[in-house]
């Protein structure tokens, strides 16, 4: 008897090992995801402000399968109530991902000097350049329906036999969706600018970021 209770502990720890890890995902982005659309939702309320760019870089990320992810970084800094602001949030949640036009982005941000921020009235500190929702929480959130449907079913899978197969072509589906970039955030329509560079600076950012390119493809020979 002693035996069998031990087995059935046993047993019982291991699926918890196995199970825990998948829920704390689970649970974790959909917490973030849940999180980040609440607050790109309230900047729709943000008030605008002229903002002055500072410093735009483009962040590569190598991985151990030979992909790249990427980041556009971008420092700007704004006056409201005669008190001076500096931040780098482009838009809440925005980050290092496959999910985003980060190029485009970064073309964009580059190109220009002076352009809108929007603001938190109550905590002017709090700003972001692109207000509403974008692409980079819209796909966790649907990542995170997805994880938590599969662990769902899987737990459920007696009971719901028939509805496997289908429910395994929208988890396909929902990945296909979040990894071929149909999704991507249009921040050419987010994002206001007031004053673009000019054609020669323009042109000399172009011819830096070309012999920039050739010597990282000398270095990597």
């Amino acid at each position: 008897m002693k035996n069998i209770i031990t087995k059935n502990i046993a047993g019982i720890g291991c699926a918890i090992l196995v199970i825990v890890p998948f829920l704390l995902i689970g649970i974790g982005t959909l917490y973030i995801s849940l999180s980040n659309l609440y607050l790109q939702i309230k900047t729709n309320d943000w008030i605008p402000v002229e903002a002055q760019i500072k410093d735009v870089k483009l962040i590569s990320t190598p991985h151990d399968d030979g992909s790249y992810s990427y980041e556009t970084k971008c420092t700007y800094t704004y006056i409201y109530e005669n008190i001076n602001y500096t931040n780098n949030i482009i838009s809440i949640g925005y980050g290092n991902n496959n999910t985003e036009n980060h190029q485009e982005l970064y073309k964009i941000l580059q190109y220009t000097n002076i352009l809108t921020a929007y603001i938190n009235p109550n905590k002017p500190n709090d700003s972001t350049l692109a207000k509403g929702i974008n692409s980079t929480t819209t796909s966790l959130l649907i990542f995170s329906i997805l994880w938590n449907g599969f662990i769902f079913v899987f737990y459920k899978a007696k009971k719901y036999k028939k509805i496997i197969p289908f429910f395994i072509l929208i988890f396909i589906s929902g990945f296909v969706i979040i990894i071929s970039g149909i999704s991507h955030t249009n921040f050419k329509e987010k994002i206001t600018i007031i004053d673009k560079k000019s054609e020669k600076e323009i042109k000399q950012i172009e011819e830096e970021l070309f012999y920039k390119a050739i010597e990282e493809h000398e270095k990597n020979k």
